[in-house]
C-alpha cells in the first residue's frame, strides 16, 4: 500500500536545503537548485560558503508527517559533528474536539449538531470549558470524512466517523451525518469527541547550536524516513567563523502584525528571532523627511509640519541569487533589526548582478523605527541591600537585645515594610553602615515564633533586605492538650454534580485534610481552618458512592477525626403505572404511564422477544405502548416477561414491569 509523505521547508528560514539523490543543476527548479552544481549558458562554476559566527543562533523549522526525522551537522567528507531529533513545535494532527452536542437522525442515520453547551479538555469529560452557543453551526475545525467519532449518548461511548457534513432542514442545523443506523425521534442531548488534522505534518523546530564548532565549513542534513533513513536534505555550505567582521546581521521575525502567525510559514515561538548574516555595509546616510509649507497671500511661505527620517542604503556584496531570493521574504516580516535599531522599507530592494556569475550585489534603503530624535542608552547596576548577620536564632523566651549592621552599595535610605508587634528597632530608617538594635519581647505564648522583617527603599523598587528572628518559648510549662472536633462526623451529599455541604470544625491548630476511599470526595478549608467544605463535582449515575475525609493536626496527626461521605445515587425515574400488565392468548397492546424527573432521558427494553416495546430514547413523563404477540397455541404455560425502564445516565436507576401472557 503507497502511503503519501510530505516535508514541507519554509523559505523564512535563514539556511536553504535541496533534496539529495535528485538533479541539483541548471536544470532543476529553483528550490531544487544547488550552487556549486548551477552552472549556466554565461555563468562559471563558483562556491559560496554561507557565513555563521559562533554565536549565531540557527533555529530550523520545517512540517513533515514522517515518522523519523533527524538533523545532522557534517563537513564536506560526512563526518557527523552533531545530531539532532527534531521535536514538535506545533501539533496539526490528531487533534481532539470534545463537547456537548445533539443527536437526530436523518434517513435512519445518526446526525450530529451543535446547539449550546460546554467544550472539554479531558477524555472523561469531568472538567467542563468555556461555553459555546453554535446554534446550528459547526465548530470551527477542520473536519472531514473519515475523521473519528467517539459520542455518548446513554450509558457507553460509542465510536462512528464522518460520512458527510450535511444539513438538516427540519433542525435548521448543520452537523457531522454517519454512516451508523440510529432512529431518533425527537433530538437528544450527549457528549460529543472528534479526532482530526488541522494540517497535512505537524511542525517541527530545532535549535542548532554551532557554537562547541571549531572555524570551518559544515553542512546541515535534514534526514527523514520510515523504518531507515532514506530521504536526505542538505544545506548550502555554512562559513562558521567566531567572527566574521565585514558582515552584518539581520535579526528579523514575524509578530503577526499582518493578523497571520504563520504568513511565511515559519512561526516565531515565544521570543525567537531569526539571523541572516551577509558580506555587507549600512553606513550610506541619505538625507529624507517632510516638509509641509504654508503659502500665504503675498507669497511668504510658513513651515507647519516638518518630520526629518533616518534613512540608510544598505548593500550587500557578492552574493548568491539563492540568497537574494531570501531577502524579500527577510524585508517582508514585519519586524528587521540591524545594529541595535529596528529598520523599515517602502521598497523589497534591488539586485545587481554581476556578468558571468550568479552573485552581485543587494541594495535597499532602510528608514529606522527606533526615536528618530533622542538617543537613549541604558545601563545596569546591581544594588545590593543586607543586613549582617541576617538572622537570629534560638533566641531565649524571656526576651533580648540584638545588634546587625546595614550594609547597602547605595545611598539610598531602607525602612521595615511591617514590624510584628513583639519586635521593636531604634532606627525607623536606616543608611549604609548603620547598626540597628533590636528589642525582642518575653514569648508568653506556649510555642516558638518566627518574624522575617523586609526593608525596602523607595528609590528602587525590587531592592529588599531581610533580617529572621526565632524566638524559643518556655518549655517548662505543659503545653494544652491537643484536639479536633466536627460538628457532624457524616455527610450525605445529593446526586446532582456540583453537591456540597459544610462542617464546622474546632482544632487546638492546623490540621491536614486527606480523603480516603473507596470514592475520592473533595474537601477544602473555609474561613481559615473554622470550616471545611465538602462536594462531589460530578453526578452520580450509579449506586451510592461512599467514602470518607480524615482531618489530623499538623503537630500530632496521631490526632484526626474521619467523617463519613456519602451521595445519594442516580434516582430521577419515579414510578410507572401499572407496574404488571396481564395479556390474553390473543396479545394485543396495553399502556403504562412513565413518571420521571424533569428533563430524564430514559429508554425500554424487553427481556424476551414475544415482548416489543419502543427502544428509542425518550425524555420526561411519557406514555408508552407495550405490546405482546399472540401465543401459539403449542405453548400451554403462562409465560413471563419483564420491561425494563433504564435511566440513560446510569443503569442502577430503572423502573420495571411485569409482564404475563
Amino acid at each position: 500500500m503507497n502511503v503519501n509523505f510530505i516535508v514541507q521547508l519554509p523559505i523564512a528560514n535563514p539556511v536553504k536545503l535541496t533534496l539529495d539523490g535528485v538533479n541539483t543543476n541548471a536544470r532543476a527548479s529553483f528550490d531544487k537548485r544547488r550552487y556549486f552544481d548551477t552552472i549556466n549558458a554565461t555563468t562559471q562554476q563558483h562556491r559560496w560558503p554561507q557565513p555563521f559566527e559562533s554565536t549565531d543562533p540557527i533555529r530550523y523549522q520545517y512540517y513533515s508527517n514522517f515518522p523519523l526525522q533527524r538533523i545532522r551537522v557534517v563537513d564536506c567528507h560526512e563526518v557527523v559533528y552533531q545530531t539532532y531529533t527534531p521535536a514538535v513545535a506545533i501539533q496539526y494532527r490528531g487533534l481532539k474536539y470534545r463537547s456537548d452536542a445533539k443527536f437526530s437522525s436523518i434517513n435512519d442515520k445518526l446526525f450530529i449538531y451543535f446547539d449550546t453547551g460546554f467544550e472539554y479538555e479531558d477524555e472523561d469529560f469531568l472538567v467542563p470549558g468555556e461555553t459555546v452557543a453554535l446554534l446550528g453551526r459547526l465548530p470551527n475545525i477542520r473536519a472531514r470524512a473519515g475523521d473519528i467519532i467517539r459520542f455518548k449518548v446513554g450509558v457507553s461511548f460509542q465510536a462512528t466517523s464522518v460520512a458527510s457534513i450535511a444539513w438538516s432542514p427540519s433542525l435548521q442545523a448543520q452537523g457531522y451525518l454517519t454512516d451508523l443506523d440510529y432512529t431518533l425521534i425527537t433530538p437528544v442531548d450527549g457528549l460529543f469527541e472528534i479526532t482530526y488534522d488541522e494540517k497535512e505534518a505537524n511542525l517541527y523546530s530545532q535549535l542548532v547550536n554551532i557554537l562547541p564548532l571549531i572555524e570551518g565549513e559544515y553542512f546541515l542534513q535534514l534526514q527523514f524516513g520510515v523504518s531507515a533513513y532514506t530521504v536526505s536534505f542538505t544545506s548550502e555550505p555554512l562559513n562558521i567563523k567566531i567572527s566574521h567582521p565585514k558582515s552584518l546581521a539581520i535579526e528579523y521575525r514575524h509578530n503577526g502584525t499582518f493578523e497571520e502567525i504563520d504568513i511565511w510559514s515559519y512561526i516565531y515561538l515565544s521570543d525567537w528571532t531569526n539571523i541572516i548574516r551577509l558580506p555587507a555595509d549600512f553606513y550610506e546616510a541619505e538625507i529624507a523627511g517632510e516638509v509641509d509649507l504654508d503659502m500665504n497671500d503675498n507669497g511668504v511661505p510658513r513651515m507647519l509640519r516638518a518630520v526629518p527620517y533616518r534613512q540608510l542604503s544598505f548593500k550587500a556584496y557578492n552574493i548568491p541569487g539563492w540568497l537574494v531570493d531570501k531577502l524579500p521574504v527577510v524585508f517582508s516580516h514585519d519586524s528587521k533589526r540591524i545594529n541595535e535599531y529596528y529598520w523599515e522599507n517602502e521598497t523589497l530592494g534591488e539586485f545587481n548582478i554581476i556578468s558571468r556569475i550568479d552573485l552581485g550585489t543587494f541594495e535597499i534603503k532602510l528608514r529606522q523605527v527606533n526615536d528618530r530624535v533622542n538617543f537613549t542608552t541604558e545601563f545596569t547596576e546591581d544594588i545590593t541591600a543586607q543586613f549582617v548577620p541576617n538572622s537570629f536564632s534560638d533566641i531565649p523566651f524571656e526576651g533580648d537585645t540584638v545588634t546587625a549592621t546595614f550594609v547597602s552599595n547605595s545611598l539610598s535610605t531602607f525602612y521595615f515594610l511591617t514590624l510584628p508587634d513583639w519586635i521593636t528597632t531604634d532606627h525607623p530608617t536606616f543608611v549604609n553602615g548603620d547598626v540597628i538594635e533590636f528589642t525582642i519581647d518575653e514569648n508568653v505564648p506556649l510555642f516558638q515564633r518566627t518574624a522575617e522583617l523586609t526593608a525596602i527603599t523607595n528609590d528602587f523598587e525590587g531592592v529588599t533586605a531581610s533580617i529572621t528572628f526565632h524566638q524559643l518559648y518556655d518549655d517548662s510549662t505543659p503545653p494544652p492538650p491537643e484536639f479536633i472536633n466536627v460538628s457532624q462526623d457524616v455527610v450525605q451529599l445529593g446526586n446532582a454534580a456540583g453537591s456540597n455541604f459544610q462542617i464546622g470544625v474546632s482544632s487546638s491548630g492546623d490540621y491536614t485534610i486527606t480523603p480516603i476511599g473507596p470514592h475520592i470526595f473533595t474537601a477544602v478549608k473555609e474561613n481559615g481552618f473554622s470550616n471545611v467544605r465538602i462536594s462531589e463535582p460530578t453526578q452520580n449515575t450509579g449506586f451510592i458512592r461512599a467514602g470518607s475525609i480524615r482531618l489530623a493536626l499538623i503537630s500530632n496527626p496521631s490526632v484526626f477525626v474521619d467523617v463519613t461521605v456519602t451521595q445519594d445515587e442516580l434516582n430521577q425515574m419515579i414510578s410507572v403505572e401499572p407496574s404488571s400488565l396481564i395479556f390474553t392468548i390473543a396479545g394485543g397492546s396495553q399502556l403504562v404511564t412513565v413518571d420521571v424527573e424533569p428533563g430524564t432521558n430514559w429508554q425500554g427494553t424487553a427481556s424476551h422477544s414475544w415482548i416489543n416495546v419502543d427502544t428509542g430514547i425518550k425524555s420526561g413523563d411519557q406514555t408508552l405502548n407495550i405490546f405482546a404477540d399472540a401465543k401459539d397455541p403449542s405453548i400451554t404455560y403462562t409465560r413471563y416477561g419483564v420491561v425494563t425502564l433504564v435511566n440513560v445516565l446510569g443503569s442502577s436507576d430503572s423502573l420495571t414491569i411485569n409482564v404475563q401472557q
